[in-house]
């Protein structure tokens, strides 16, 4: 059981990470 909870955190971990990124290198210049 213990395993299996530190590999769905490593996802979740992981999502968060790549979403984090993602709002990152998007550009946050407002179109005007």
């Amino acid at each position: 059981d213990g395993v299996a909870i530190e590999i769905a955190e490593a996802v979740v971990g992981a999502l968060k990470g790549e979403l984090a990124a993602t709002a990152v290198n998007a550009p946050m210049v407002p179109a005007e």
